[in-house]
């Protein structure tokens, strides 16, 4: 999916850390619909001496939610800003008490530097659409992970922003959203991890926006704004072609006088 250099993507998120917890309210509320079964766990298992990983951790804000089970918690990131700014935000000693102190670390989904069976958990919320491999980001996972370890993981997939993508093609045949695995290839990575346990559900999640700006606002105020492609990225346009396509975008107001922004998000649950 992606052809640039990762350290592309990571100077896009480490630019965005200070802003991406005011931007990320549909990445916190996919996140919370992961974490919920996650967390369920702590009601009938003892955590204690459980390894959990957070794959691509972020601002680190999940990663302290699972910390807050009793588990201990590691939280890894490409991006070198937001684990600059997790380590700032999140006190080990915060206000929820934590049994353990938040360990840190920098590294890549599809080549970690962790060992082999060292996690009982693996969570990760959007993060994985940014991998060039999704099939290789999900056999490192499993990996890690220790015999009966589950891998709870979130995705976007194909059609997801379809009214900004079709709003741009009323301006240019540039491009200027990224593209997602289908559902069909997203199975077939899943595949390639060779867990024993597999539970993929695509459901479409919908925030809405007074206008295109704002939602053009929030994608660079979580570094998704980053476009790879092999050819040169279009990026937003100039200023004409950027009101065009708000003017186009009108087109999908509803009744509510909203303009909805559509994402499709795989929500997987893996057992090694």
């Amino acid at each position: 999916m992606s052809y640039s250099p990762k350290s592309s993507i990571a100077q896009a998120f480490s630019k965005a850390a200070a802003s991406y917890d005011s931007a990320a309210q549909f990445q916190r509320d996919t996140g919370h619909k992961l974490l919920d079964p996650v967390l369920s766990r702590a009601n009938v298992e003892p955590l204690a001496s459980q390894r959990w990983l957070d794959l691509g951790s972020g601002t680190g804000y999940f990663t302290e939610l699972l910390a807050a089970s009793g588990a201990h918690v590691v939280g890894l990131d490409l991006a070198l800003g937001m684990l600059s700014h997790a380590k700032a935000q999140r006190s080990s000693q915060g206000s929820k008490q934590l049994s353990h102190p938040l360990t840190w670390v920098n590294g890549d989904a599809e080549s970690l530097p962790l060992q082999d069976n060292a996690f009982d958990l693996v969570f990760s919320t959007l993060a994985l659409q940014w991998c060039d491999d999704l099939g290789r980001a999900l056999q490192e996972a499993h990996r890690v992970l220790k015999p009966q370890g589950e891998m709870y993981f979130t995705t976007l997939v194909a059609g997801s922003l379809t009214e900004l993508t079709q709003a741009w093609q009323q301006v240019d045949d540039k491009h200027h959203v990224n593209a997602f695995l289908s559902q069909a290839e997203i199975a077939a990575a899943v595949c390639q991890a060779d867990f024993s346990h597999v539970e993929l559900q695509v459901l479409p999640e919908v925030v809405s926006y007074p206008n295109a700006l704002a939602l053009l606002r929030d994608l660079k105020g979580i570094g998704a704004n980053h476009v790879p492609t092999r050819a040169h990225a279009a990026g937003l346009g100039g200023r004409g072609a950027l009101a065009a396509m708000c003017q186009a975008y009108e087109s999908f107001r509803n009744d509510h006088g909203m303009l909805p922004a559509t994402y499709q998000v795989c929500y997987a649950k893996l057992i090694k």
